[in-house]
This record gives C-alpha cells, structure tokens and sequence, in this order.
C-alpha cells in the first residue's frame, strides 16, 4: 500500500481541482530520496566520496558525510546547514574538485537513482506543459548529470541547486540548504518565478518535513484573485518522523513501497487535474 495517510481533505481538494490543472498546473519536488530512491546515495554523498578525485579529497570529506547522517540535533553549528556547505567549500577548493570530476562519478555510478515511475510522471508533465522545478539543497552537476544519464529523452526540468563552478560552490556564502528552499524558490530566475506565477496550482513533493515549506513563498501567494492552490506530498523514508510528515504534508506515501510512489501520482492526482473533464477523470480511475 503506497497511501500511508492522508488528509480528511486531501481527496475533496483534488476533486476540486480535477480539470483545472490544464495551463494552470506547476510541480515543485525535491531530488534525494524523493525523485530517487529511498536508499539512492544522496548528492553530497556521491560526489564525496568519488574516485575520480585525489584520496586525500575522500578522507577530508568523510568527516562531512559523516555529519550529514548525523541528526540535526546532534550535530555541531559549525557543520550544521550553512557552515556544513561553507566547509564543503573550503575542501573544493583545497581539492581543485571540479565539474568534470563530477560528471564522471554519475556516469560510473553503477545503480539508476530514479525511482520507477519517474519517467512516466515526467513525460506527462512534458506531455501537458506542467512546469517543473527541483529544488534540492544537494548539488546542481549532479542533478542534471543523472537526468542526462537516465532521463536523456525528456526535457530537463529547472533545476535550483548548488552549483559546482570553478572548485566553488556558486554564491557559498548563501548555499541552499534544506531548510532555505522557500527563499532560494523566491530568488530563482525570472523565467522560474514567471512559469510559477501563471500556474496557480502547485504539487510540492518532498522527503522530509521541511520540503513541504519549499513552495510556501510561491510568486502567487499574494494574489488576492487567484491566490496559489498547494497539494503537499510526502514521500515518507524514515518512519521516525511520521509525526512531523502528517502536520507538514496533505498525503504521504510510502518511500519503501513497491508500489511507486510516482505512479501513484501520476495515476490519483496529475491526471485527474489534467483531466478535460470530470467524466475523463472517472472513466480513467475505473
């Protein structure tokens, strides 16, 4: 079973939706172990501990990788959100890492990192004009190396990260981080923030509580005609935060099931609000 809870409201919301996401319809998810596996090696991760670097760049980073497995309350400031990215930083450097390091430790990672049903959900999205954007508090090279490993057919979708130019990380004194995603949306380009604002509804996706804040900030929330409609998802991985998943998210669905949580969504909530009409959306569920 992929549905592990949701809302008293959740099915009358998307009901209400149903055939208005037509021109109307944008998808803010993050990357990790959202649009990847639940077990998928996470950005950071991959990239710290590649081979195509010097050995010596491998055992300065363990300390970091080592505190991004670290619950938050556990970790020490200085390796916590922006000073965790500031010494990632410093160790880019120091390393001379570099974008073409990057790009071949996603090509020589042996597993897929997509989660089964992403490229359906995907193609839809494509198929209807959906605007896409993932924004991840992981690092840009990779998310776009792995769409054009395994996804090389669709349209990559915009993506908000933390970049890798030059043995840097782009603006490192602000790295996104997961708690700054809503802010990093509000700052994106101008062609991000103009695709958002013409699209009223908006499914969020994410993996951890704070993802259910990322699209909080959203160009239209102001809009006192036609404010921004959310539908949260939540991909649950780690059962100890199930208390904080149902105040944060409209449904959440299991991370680990076998059922994907991507065909789910595609099949219950994008095509029911792509949908031309009520009688296309109840004949498609039958």
């Amino acid at each position: 079973m992929v549905v592990l809870w949701q809302s008293d409201s959740f099915e009358d919301m998307v009901g209400s939706m149903a055939g208005c996401g037509r021109g109307n319809l944008s998808v803010v998810t993050d990357f990790d172990r959202t649009l990847t596996t639940g077990k998928a090696i996470e950005c950071h991760i991959l990239v710290a501990s590649s081979a195509e670097v010097e050995k010596e760049w491998r055992e300065d980073a363990a300390e970091l990788v080592e505190a991004s497995r670290t619950p938050a309350e556990q970790t020490p400031e200085h390796l916590s959100g922006v000073g965790w990215w500031r010494r990632y930083n410093e160790l880019l450097q120091k390393h001379g890492v570099q974008d073409h390091h990057i790009k071949r430790a996603v090509e020589k990672h042996p597993l897929p990192l997509f989660r089964p049903g992403v490229a359906d959900f995907h193609e839809m999205c494509v198929a209807h004009k959906v605007s896409t954007v993932v924004i991840s508090a992981g690092i840009h090279n990779v998310v776009e190396y792995v769409y054009e490993k395994e996804l090389a057919h669709i349209p990559k979708p915009h993506i908000i990260a933390n970049k890798i130019d030059a043995c840097s990380v782009s603006h490192p004194a602000d790295p996104i981080t997961s708690r700054g995603k809503g802010v990093a949306l509000q700052h994106a380009t101008s062609e991000v923030t103009e695709a958002l604002h013409a699209r009223p509804i908006t499914i969020v996706i994410g993996d951890k509580p704070n993802d259910s804040t990322a699209a909080d900030l959203h160009p239209r929330r102001n809009c006192p005609d036609s404010p921004a409609r959310l539908i949260k998802v939540g991909i649950i991985n780690d059962m100890s935060r199930w208390d904080q998943f149902i105040e944060s998210f409209d449904v959440v669905l299991d991370g680990h099931s076998e059922h994907c949580p991507f065909t789910y969504l595609k099949e219950n909530v994008l095509s029911p609000l792509l949908s031309e009409s009520l009688q296309e959306t109840n004949s498609s569920a039958s």
